[in-house]
């Protein structure tokens, strides 16, 4: 199970050398190249995507190629490839071929060290963090040692370095074997268990790769001896020292006091109290990890006051119970934990953080740890009040038959008691962890492939939440991921990112003001008749005036006020009822007074735009603009109100009693206005009034070319005896009613040549964009 190198290579670092790194935007390669750059190397590199990570190693002189194409620059003295690259990579076949000699990542960091005092962190957990400590402790205590970190620890500013001092300390890797091949001076073994069962037969293998590395190790050892294994290994060793939360290690954690995102703990050498310890990191595993550090530290004999100094000042390492965002409403953690032992841990700190609920995203990484680790996964979530479980991050294995994330989501829902939901891709883990917060909740993403992605994004939509409920009073609605099904008539389409019902005037303006100042999309949403929703949903803010205070109908005499959210048959019962005539013509009419004016078509919005008065509205800018008809330089030419803001209000002009003018004209569909539409009724999952009816003789004629076959595309169907209308059935989607529409209008295309004009509004995203 040991590594082995592929070719005399090691003479060509005692002189500047040409070195080509293949997945040179790794964690575990990107650190090398930076090494090899500070020692003065030629270095190139290649990987399937630019990151932040390649930009800064660009700085210090790296040729950075796009891709794997097989060719290498010229000159190259040594490639060296991360496990990840297989055998058949283009540029390693390439190098095999030229006789260009080829490493392993880890066989030259071993290189490296052999220029310094080398400190090896070593086990399944906790390795990053802990490198990360011992390097911040050696740098605040003045030894400038040279570190080697396989993630990001801002406190580091770099995550390695070639320090002047006489020490390196560097992350072990046990996943590929390589681990058993260092020679370390001193040796930090912080756990051993069930782990890379894609490389290991099982833990006999593994437990000969941690032995062979203890054997090599020629100083000090720092065990922990609350982990069964490495006590094991590291039993009846001179060299060896444990430490941990019980009574066996000779330096020990004493009365820990956890906390939400910090730990204290009085720390004890043999049976000597030596004082307190602060680390700024949450959970028991963190304590150990602290303590693998300190003791070492003290084993190199650096002093007690100047370890407890750094621990306190230490910030972390990214995507270790990493806190994106936390809020009064939300508090968003990123963590790398996917191994079940890792999740129990991590779980663990979560409850500590004293939120309502622990709603949890994990993504599984690698096939073959889900299927050899399932008994594990299955109870390992019982720390969430709520699981979501997306695809597996195959990290380049093949897949295995059977082995899935819905099939792992049905095994922890039994295992671990909790309701698990299973979300396929980022867009739709996004919506659906977006659509399972409530306030007070902690959302913690979980796992180490790139489901960070969600978590990031989902944090920023918190942190917008955030500034929207401090801006809005407290009687505003607002929620994250609405959906829409209750909020239109035809009940399809996406969630909301952002649904609000302001309360006033005023939050209508600060939401407008928000929007612009962030370019966040504003949609206006009124009773939801002849909209459909795509099935991505309404990105940015969906705004409804149905809000009592802003879809209120107020008569005092025959003057008549009514909010821009206000149903038209709410004005003409609330006239009627007040003995007001002049608006009977709106009874049975749907649809909103802001909708009508501002995109209604049609003479019905004609006839209604001659009663009106005086419009105030909210423009883009988030001013408040009165309009009145007597000013009639303000009023604008064509009323086109929808261009110049949200209506928020009207001042009508009342009939005097008696004298209610009699419709000259019957109000066809296709007079009724379309966007907020009126006069579509919702029967029983039917979309009424979906086309524009030709304005032209022979009517019916046009709509007898359909002929007796319906259309029906999923759940949405057009029956010929009633063609303006789409029955919706099941789980029908807008792509449904969409393609439907197309194929009425293409077969009339077909048939008559006409060409007739959806009568929907389309509003959001299409579904994955």
């Amino acid at each position: 199970m040991h590594a082995r190198l592929t070719g005399p290579w090691t003479g060509c670092l005692s002189q500047p050398a040409r070195i080509h790194l293949v997945g040179v935007a790794g964690s575990g390669v990107g650190p090398l190249a930076r090494l090899l750059l500070l020692l003065g190397h030629q270095v190139s590199g290649s990987d399937r995507r630019r990151t932040a990570a390649i930009a800064d190693l660009e700085e210090l002189g790296l040729r950075f190629s796009c891709g794997h194409d097989g060719d290498l620059p010229e000159g190259v003295d040594l490639l060296v490839y991360s496990s990840a690259v297989r055998e058949d990579n283009p540029e390693r076949k390439f190098a095999v071929a030229r006789g260009i000699p080829t490493a392993r990542r880890a066989d030259l960091l071993q290189e490296l060290c052999r220029a310094k005092k080398s400190i090896v962190v070593a086990g399944m957990h906790g390795k990053t963090t802990t490198t990360a400590l011992l390097a911040h402790i050696l740098r605040r205590s003045g030894w400038e040692p040279s570190y080697y970190v396989g993630g990001d620890a801002p406190v580091l500013g770099a995550s390695s370095d070639w320090g002047r001092g006489d020490y390196m300390i560097v992350e072990g890797d046990e996943s590929d074997g390589t681990l058993a091949s260092f020679q370390a001076n001193h040796a930090v073994l912080l756990n051993v268990e069930e782990e890379h069962l894609d490389f290991y037969p099982g833990m006999e293998a593994i437990l000969e790769v941690f032995e062979t590395f203890l054997n090599r190790c020629s100083g000090k050892i720092v065990y922990c001896a609350d982990d069964g294994y490495a006590s094991k290994l590291c039993a009846g060793r001179d060299n060896a020292v444990g430490y941990g939360l019980g009574p066996s290690g000779r330096y020990r954690a004493e009365n820990v006091n956890p906390g939400p995102f910090e730990s204290t703990f009085l720390l004890v050498a043999g049976e000597v109290p030596l004082g307190e310890i602060r680390v700024p990191l949450p959970g028991r595993q963190n304590v150990q990890n602290a303590l693998a550090g300190i003791a070492l530290s003290l084993e190199l004999g650096l002093p007690f006051a100047d370890i407890g100094a750094a621990m306190a000042a230490f910030r972390g390492v990214k995507r270790r119970f990493e806190v994106l965002f936390a809020g009064p409403s939300f508090l968003v953690v990123d963590d790398y934990a996917h191994h079940p032992t890792e999740i129990r841990a991590t779980l663990a700190a979560a409850r500590g953080a004293g939120r309502k609920r622990v709603v949890s995203l994990f993504q599984p990484h690698r096939y073959s740890r889900a299927h050899g680790l399932e008994k594990e996964f299955a109870t390992a979530f019982a720390g969430s009040d709520l699981v979501l479980v997306t695809d597996i991050y195959s990290a380049g294995e093949k897949p295995i038959e059977g082995v899935n994330s819905e099939r792992l989501a049905r095994t922890i829902a039994e295992g671990s008691a909790v309701r698990v939901l299973s979300a396929r891709g980022a867009s739709e883990a996004k919506r659906m962890a977006a659509a399972s917060l409530r306030p007070g909740d902690l959302f913690l993403a979980m796992g180490a492939g790139d489901v960070h992605r969600v978590a990031r994004a989902l944090a920023e939509q918190c942190a917008l939440y955030e500034e929207l409920r401090r801006s809005l009073s407290p009687a505003a609605v607002l929620a994250m991921a609405e959906n829409l099904d209750g909020h239109t008539v035809a009940g399809v389409g996406g969630p909301a990112e952002f649904w609000c019902e302001p309360a006033s005037w005023e939050d209508v303006r600060r939401l407008v003001k928000i929007a612009r100042r962030g370019k966040i999309p504003l949609t206006v949403l009124g009773t939801g008749a002849g909209v459909l929703i795509l099935d991505g949903g309404i990105r940015g803010i969906c705004v409804s005036l149905r809000h009592p205070s802003l879809s209120r109908v107020a008569v005092d005499g025959e003057r008549v006020e009514a909010g821009g959210g206000a149903l038209l048959d709410q004005v003409s019962a609330e006239t009627a009822r007040q003995g007001v005539d002049g608006f009977s013509f709106l009874a049975g009419v749907a649809g909103t007074v802001g909708a009508l004016l501002a995109r209604g078509l049609g003479r019905l919005r004609e006839r209604f735009a001659n009663q009106v008065e005086e419009i105030v509205l909210v423009d883009g800018q988030g001013e408040l603009r009165t309009f009145s008809r007597r000013e009639s330089d303000s009023w604008p030419e064509g009323e086109a109100f929808g261009n110049l803001g949200i209506i928020v209000g009207v001042r009508l002009r009342a009939l005097s009693c008696g004298k209610e003018e009699a419709p000259s004209h019957s109000l066809s569909g296709s007079d009724i206005c379309s966007g907020d539409g009126a006069g579509f009724e919702k029967s029983d999952r039917w979309l009424e009034g979906v086309f524009r009816t030709p304005e032209r003789d022979g009517v019916d004629q046009i709509w007898s070319a359909l002929g007796p076959c319906p259309i029906a595309i999923g759940g949405a169907s057009v029956d010929p005896s009633f063609p303006n209308r789409v029955q919706l059935r099941g789980g029908v989607k807008a792509a449904d009613v969409l393609a439907v529409l197309e194929g009425v209008r293409e077969r009339l295309r077909e048939k008559t040549g006409t060409e007739v004009l959806c009568n929907l509004a389309i509003v959001g995203e299409e579904e994955n964009s």
